[in-house]
């Protein structure tokens, strides 16, 4: 399977998958691909959780400037150390949780948001 279907549903708006695999490469009997965050998302999404997926860096599709509607960003529990510039293209944030990470770097635009 694959989280690359994702994209297509067009009418979501809060999607959690905390407590998953995201940021681990995984070998299973049925797909020797590595679980791979979709590299699109649905672009009317107001909530997104991610949180303990063991992400060691914030996946691009959630930095695109084409989630515009984005106001709730949860990666907390990973394994973060930065957040790239381009937070600042989620223009309708409002609540960003970056709890149990080991987050030693913020962008100054961070305060733009």
């Amino acid at each position: 399977g694959s989280l690359m279907p994702l994209a297509k549903l067009s009418k979501l708006q809060n999607l959690s998958v905390g407590g998953n695999l995201l940021g681990k490469h995984v070998v299973s009997a049925t797909s020797a691909a590595a679980q791979t965050f979709p590299s699109e998302l649905p672009l009317g999404l107001k909530q997104l959780k991610v949180n303990d997926n063991f992400l060691s860096n914030v996946p691009r599709p959630i930095l695109s400037a084409k989630l515009v509607k984005l106001e709730k960003l949860d990666l907390s529990s990973n394994q973060l150390a930065a957040i790239p510039i381009e937070i600042s293209n989620l223009v309708a944030l409002t609540e960003l949780n970056l709890d149990n990470n080991v987050i030693v770097s913020l962008p100054n635009d961070i305060g733009k948001l």
